[in-house]
């Protein structure tokens, strides 16, 4: 074969897309949930925050959850176009959204407020262009609001 990388790449792409529908099937509609914004907190504090909400969401069991670390490897080898590459903004991940095949996005921020800490949650529906829910929660240290993520997560699941 004269290009094994392109066939590599457009058949990771294509398993993607074609192992999906059975996923899907099995845990419901695909989510996709963006990286959480970092707004008075530390990016490496947001980051963790994003990683326990990504583990709430897939314990939950209610959704084929794709998080910013999968959505990152998938790039990295090739399984999605590059044109997503450095994805930052709501309408970039719209597109992936689309392109992935998820009906749901959850995007939200970790904030400090004075010397509160805020977890805030909000899910869009991609078939009725609407939101679907919005959680938030309050902690006294940014440790805490990590050991408080999955409440925040069931939260934003019980509005669906």
């Amino acid at each position: 074969m004269r290009h094994p990388k392109a066939l590599l790449t457009a058949g990771l792409f294509a398993l993607t897309l074609a192992a999906a529908p059975g996923a899907a099937e099995a845990k419901g509609d695909k989510l996709l949930l963006q990286d959480l914004v970092a707004e008075g907190v530390e990016a490496h504090e947001a980051s963790a925050i994003s990683t326990a909400a990504c583990n709430a969401l897939s314990k939950a069991d209610k959704h084929e959850v794709l998080c910013g670390d999968d959505l990152r490897n998938m790039m990295r080898f090739g399984a999605l176009a590059a044109s997503f590459d450095q994805c930052a903004d709501d309408a970039c991940y719209a597109g992936m959204a689309k392109a992935l095949q998820a009906r749901f996005v959850v995007s939200g921020k970790v904030s400090r407020l004075g010397k509160v800490y805020v977890l805030s949650l909000s899910m869009f529906d991609t078939t009725t262009n609407k939101p679907s829910g919005r959680a938030e929660i309050k902690a006294s240290t940014i440790e805490q609001l990590h050991l408080d993520t999955p409440e925040a997560v069931s939260a934003l699941l019980s509005k669906r």
